[in-house]
């Protein structure tokens, strides 16, 4: 009798355990957070070995993880690379089209000034 009662016990610990490991990986998990061993540990308070022996904790840790590594994460990191690379060109075409509007303005009061001058000589 004394025995089958230490083992619900420790199989209730362990679901506890279990269901508190799991809390903190979803949570890591909706906010965004890298899932490690060592975080969980942190957080826990758990022995590391907790997390590779207990197979539900196991799976949902598997899981998670798979999770953070999916390919929408990288198209998203594509897509803001890209978007970076667009803003540079668009920051060096900004740049050429402020400076051949300089040139055009220097231009332009050269052939007014010029148109002055043939204005005045016409004139005479």
């Amino acid at each position: 009798m004394k025995y089958d009662k230490i083992v619900a016990i420790n199989k209730e610990k362990s679901r506890k355990k279990a269901k508190m490991a799991i809390t903190q990986i979803q949570k890591m998990l909706e906010n965004q957070e890298r899932i490690t061993v060592k975080e969980l540990r942190k957080r826990t308070g758990f022995a590391k070995s907790f997390f590779y022996r207990n197979q539900e904790v196991r799976k949902v840790l598997d899981n998670a993880r798979s999770k953070q590594q999916m390919p929408c994460n990288s198209m998203e990191i594509i897509r803001a690379i890209e978007a970076e690379d667009e803003i540079i060109n668009l920051k060096i075409q900004i740049t050429k089209l402020k400076s051949l509007e300089q040139k055009l303005l220097e231009e332009n009061k050269k052939l007014k000034q010029q148109l002055r001058e043939l204005s005045q000589i016409g004139n005479q």
